[in-house]
C-alpha cells in the first residue's frame, strides 16, 4: 500500500517538467520541487514524465547557442521517453548579424528537441510576444520578431505530430505564411492589432482539423472567405472566440445563406457587438452550442433587430453570459422591445446558467419572466454590475423561481421600502413574498461594504426568510467582521425576534 502511494505521488509530482534554456550561461534550468537535486533525477523518475516544457530563445536557436545547451544537458540526462506532449515557449526576438546564423542551426536544434521526447506526437508552440511573458520566462526586452526563422522551426518541428496546438498571442505583425500547413493542428490562438490577412493562410488551411480557434478579426466574415473568395467551413470546430475585434459594420460582408460554417460549435464567445448580417454564426449547430459570451448592443439599427439571429432555439444552450457593448451607459436606446423581448426568450429559453452585466438587462429579464416570456429552466444567475438593491433580488426570485444559486452585488433598501419602518420590514416581506416558492440554495454576495453590518444582516435575514431552502450565503470578499454573533444577537430581540426559531440557521449558514 505505502508503495502504490509513493509511486503514485511520484507520477503527479513529475507529471510535468520545465526546462529552461539559457544560452548564455550555457545551461539549463530543471523545474523541479526545491528538496530534489538535480543530479537526483534518476531514468526511472524521467520515464514518469509525460509532459515536457521547453523555454528558448529564437535568437540562440539561430546562432547555435540553443543547440549546445541541450547537448550538453543531454550528455548528463537521458531523454523522456514517455513524454507524449511538448510544450514549446518561445521567445521570438530578432537575432543579431552573425556568421553563426544558419538554417541549419534552426534545423539540428529541432531533431534534438525531438530527440529529448521521441515518442511524443502532440506539439504546442506558444510564441511569447508580450512585454508580461518575455519579462517574466526570459527577462528579455520587446525587439522585432523574427519572422523567416521562427516559420522554419515552427514548419520543422510540427511534423507528422497529431493533436497539434499553436499559440501566437499578440504575434499578429508576424508574417505567418512563412509557415506551411501544420498537419493536425487542432488548437490555434492569435491576437493582431492589424489587419490578420498575412495570417488568415494558415487559419484556412487548418479549417478541416481545428477545434479550438481563439482570434481577433477586423472583418468578421475574412473568417468564412479564403483569398479566392471561397467559403471555408469548420467541421470539427468546438470552441471560437473571436477576440480584440476592431472592424465595424461596413466592412463585414454577407454570407450565404447556405453556408452552416460551424456545425459542430459547442462554445461561441464573441467580444465585441454581432458585426455579422445574418445568422451564420449559429447555423446548423441548433444541438450542440452550449455556451455562449454574447455582446448585445441596441444603438445600431442592425442589431435593433437582431432577434432573427436565434428564431431558431438552441436545446443546448445552458450557459449564457450577456455583455452590454456600452459598459457605462446602463439605459442603452431600444426602439423595439418586443424584439428585445423575443431575442432573450429565444437566447435563453433553455439556458440553466445565465450571466449579465447590466442592470438594464436584469430589468428585461424579470419583466419578460413575469410576462411568460420562458426563463423559466434558469438555476444560476450571476450579475456582474455592482448595484443591485433587495427589490430586485427579491424580484429575481420571483420571476425565476427554480434559480438555486444566485450571484449579485447589493446597494441597499429599493426607494419604495424606504417608507417601512424598521420593525414592520420583516412582517412586510414575509407577507409579501412569504410564498413565491424559492428553490434558492446558495447566495453570493458580492461588492457589499462590511462597514454596513446592520444593512448586511438584513439582507441576509430577510433573504432567509422567504427562501427556506437556504443553506449557504457567501460574502464577497471575505475580509468582513464575524457575523455569526451579531445575527445571534439580532435574533435576541426586536422585529426578528418573532421568526428566531425560523431563522436559527442563519448564523451556520454564513460563510466569510
Amino acid at each position: 500500500m505505502c508503495l502504490n502511494w509513493r509511486q503514485a505521488a511520484l507520477e503527479y509530482l513529475w507529471n510535468e517538467v520545465t526546462l529552461t534554456l539559457n544560452p548564455k550561461s550555457s545551461g539549463v534550468y530543471l523545474a523541479r520541487p526545491p528538496w530534489v537535486k538535480e543530479n537526483a533525477l534518476s531514468q526511472s523518475i524521467t520515464n514518469l514524465v509525460k509532459v515536457l516544457h521547453i523555454s528558448v530563445h529564437m535568437p540562440g536557436v539561430v546562432n547555435g547557442a540553443a543547440h549546445k545547451c541541450l547537448t550538453k544537458y543531454l550528455g548528463a540526462t537521458k531523454c523522456y521517453p514517455s513524454a507524449n506532449r511538448i510544450v514549446v515557449m518561445v521567445n521570438t526576438g530578432k537575432s543579431e548579424p552573425s556568421k553563426n546564423n544558419t538554417i541549419d542551426n534552426v534545423l539540428a536544434f529541432v531533431q534534438l528537441l525531438k530527440s529529448l521526447a521521441p515518442a511524443a506526437k502532440a506539439i504546442q508552440v506558444v510564441c511569447a510576444t508580450s512585454p508580461v511573458i518575455r519579462s517574466y520566462y526570459f527577462k528579455e526586452p520587446i525587439g522585432e520578431l523574427d519572422e523567416d526563422n521562427f516559420g522554419l522551426f515552427v514548419n520543422s518541428l510540427y511534423g507528422d505530430s497529431t493533436g497539434s496546438k499553436l499559440d501566437l498571442g499578440d504575434a499578429g505583425i508576424l508574417n505567418m505564411s512563412t509557415i506551411d500547413f501544420i498537419p493536425q493542428l487542432s488548437w490555434l490562438r492569435l491576437f493582431s492589432s492589424n489587419p490578420l490577412s498575412k495570417s488568415m493562410g494558415l487559419v484556412h488551411k487548418s479549417a478541416s482539423t481545428l477545434q479550438y480557434l481563439d482570434i481577433g478579426v477586423t472583418d468578421p466574415s475574412t473568417l468564412l472567405y479564403d483569398a479566392k473568395n471561397d467559403v471555408v467551413v469548420y467541421p470539427k470546430l468546438q470552441h471560437l472566440h473571436m477576440s480584440h475585434c476592431v472592424g465595424n459594420d461596413q466592412n463585414t460582408r454577407l454570407v450565404s445563406s447556405d453556408v452552416v460554417p460551424f456545425p459542430v460549435l459547442r462554445s461561441l464567445k464573441i467580444s465585441q457587438s454581432y458585426k455579422y448580417f445574418n445568422e451564420v454564426l449559429f447555423r446548423g449547430n441548433n444541438a450542440t452550442l452550449e455556451y455562449l459570451e454574447f455582446t448585445l448592443c441596441m444603438n445600431s439599427q442592425q442589431e435593433r433587430n437582431i432577434g432573427h439571429v436565434f428564431e431558431n432555439v438552441h436545446t443546448a444552450l445552458h450557459h449564457v453570459i450577456l455583455l452590454n457593448d456600452d459598459f457605462y451607459n446602463d439605459n442603452p436606446r431600444v426602439t423595439s422591445h418586443d424584439e428585445l423581448n423575443r431575442l432573450l426568450n429565444n437566447l435563453v429559453s433553455n439556458a440553466k446558467r445565465f450571466v449579465i452585466t447590466s442592470s438594464i438587462w436584469l430589468n428585461y429579464v424579470i419583466v419578460a419572466a413575469q410576462q411568460g416570456h420562458g426563463f423559466q429552466n434558469i438555476r444560476v444567475l450571476e450579475t456582474k454590475f455592482e448595484k443591485m438593491s433587495m427589490l430586485n433580488v427579491l424580484s429575481i426570485l420571483k420571476a425565476l423561481p427554480a434559480v438555486t444559486r444566485l450571484r449579485s452585488g447589493i446597494s441597499g433598501m429599493d426607494p419604495s421600502m424606504v417608507h417601512i419602518a424598521a420593525d414592520e420590514l420583516p412582517d412586510h416581506i414575509v407577507s409579501t413574498y412569504g410564498n413565491m416558492g424559492s428553490n434558492l440554495q446558495v447566495w453570493e454576495m458580492t461588492f457589499f461594504n462590511y462597514r454596513f453590518e446592520d444593512e448586511t444582516i438584513d439582507y441576509i435575514l430577510l433573504l432567509a426568510l422567504v427562501c427556506p431552502n437556504l443553506s449557504r450565503v457567501e460574502l464577497i470578499p471575505n475580509a468582513v467582521p464575524d457575523y455569526h454573533k451579531k445575527i445571534t444577537e439580532v435574533l435576541e430581540s426586536g422585529p426578528y425576534s418573532k421568526y428566531a426559531s425560523q431563522l436559527s440557521r442563519v448564523s451556520d449558514i454564513i460563510y466569510e
